[in-house]
């Protein structure tokens, strides 16, 4: 991929995945670089209405969320090859991101964009619903859904099994 421009790179953030502040996460985007642009999303309506609108002038996307938000973003952008995803790890389990060594260093991230460092992946088609490595049947999607409405994320344990 060539080399891509500040201009280029849009950051969308779901701020629901893991821990994360987003506020936190805007300061330190806009401390290495004031002029890339971002979108804060809450929900699915939102991701579809950005890419509802012209998305010409990026070449990449960077994902800040977790492995939920980039299947999300994905399926946006499984069909523009001209466009890199890259992943900024927020989420409380980050599977993805982990297996390409996604770091949550948002310096190091953009160098890579920069020089246009590219990896190509395979795609997950499971009745024509597009995902990268979260795909599921049965009581792994019953224990997801459920693990979704809760409003605390990662791990705890009870003071008795610590």
């Amino acid at each position: 991929m060539p080399v891509i421009e500040k201009s280029e790179i849009l950051f969308i953030i779901y701020p629901h995945s893991g821990n994360k502040n987003p506020s936190r996460i805007l300061k330190l985007i806009k401390k290495e670089e004031p002029l890339i642009s971002y979108i804060v999303t809450n929900n699915i309506k939102e991701v579809e209405e950005i890419f509802s609108g012209d998305f010409s002038k990026y070449k990449a996307v960077v994902v800040v969320g977790g492995d939920g938000t980039v299947n999300e973003v994905l399926k946006y952008l499984y069909d523009r090859p001209n466009i890199a995803l890259a992943v900024l790890p927020t989420g409380s389990g980050n599977g993805f991101a982990k297996e390409l060594h996604f770091k949550n260093n948002i310096k190091l991230l953009l160098n890579s964009i920069y020089i246009g460092k590219t990896l190509d992946i395979d795609l997950l088609d499971v009745n024509n619903h597009v995902c990268i490595n979260v795909a599921g049947l049965g009581f792994d999607s019953f224990v997801a859904h459920s693990f979704q409405k809760r409003g605390k994320r990662g791990f705890r344990c009870s003071g008795r099994d610590a």
